[in-house]
């Protein structure tokens, strides 16, 4: 005699085919759902990304740092001091003309204009 005993006669453990089908079928749907939804997000903050750094640039930050860059080389002579490492040394900060006049005034128009044509400054 067997003593083996079957819960469901008709039933071998087996899911039914249509519902597994089902259930990969809404899978599907929501992983290419999800996959466009990021896709999409995606491209809309790199579009605002763009259009906030490139589009909306405020336009009168290159002319103030324009401006700042004249001031500092048409500045009037003055002292500064500079650290270096722990030691504070005081350098005298001339405007770009005044150096360029003490160049010619010291070593001469000729050699000025020589050192320039021969780095390709002058023609």
């Amino acid at each position: 005699m067997t003593d083996h005993f079957e819960h469901n006669i008709d039933d071998h453990e087996d899911p039914a085919a249509s519902s597994t089908s089902l259930v990969g079928f809404i899978g599907a749907v929501l992983l290419v759902v999800t996959m466009l939804g990021v896709t999409a997000l995606y491209y809309n903050v790199k579009a605002n990304q763009v259009d906030k750094k490139v589009v909306q640039v405020d336009i009168d930050e290159p002319k103030n740092l324009r401006i700042q860059q004249e001031g500092r080389l048409t500045a009037p002579a003055h002292w500064r001091e500079v650290d270096d490492g722990g030691e504070v040394t005081r350098e005298l900060v001339i405007p770009l003309e005044r150096a360029m006049k003490i160049l010619v005034e010291e070593y001469g128009a000729a050699e000025v204009s020589a050192a320039a044509s021969a780095s390709g400054d002058m023609p």
